[in-house]
């Protein structure tokens, strides 16, 4: 299995799945503790499903657990640990 890790912001919606496409990502893991801000545009957990679907032919899961804590975040808390934006996307090859 190869993982892959990519930003949503800064790119626009063609250069995003453009480089999932091209890299044959076969999964998306969303590791973002906020999914839902409308600061995710088209990232936004309701839309990513789909999008990732129709455009990449790939599937989509959402794992908070594993987003990436700060000491700043953790002592903070709300709202500042929705500054996390960081998927994971992998190509996932299963031995036969």
């Amino acid at each position: 299995m190869e993982i892959y890790s990519i930003g949503f912001t800064q790119k626009s919606a063609g250069e995003f799945f453009g480089a999932l496409k091209a890299h044959g990502i076969e999964r998306l893991l969303d590791v973002r503790l906020n999914n839902t801000s409308q600061l995710a545009g088209f990232a936004k957990q309701s839309d990513l499903p789909y999008f990732l679907r129709e455009i990449c032919g790939a599937s989509y899961e959402h794992e908070p657990l594993l987003a990436p804590r700060t000491l700043l975040t953790m002592s903070l808390g709300e709202p500042f640990e929705g500054f996390h934006y960081k998927l994971v996307a992998g190509v996932v090859n299963l031995p036969a």
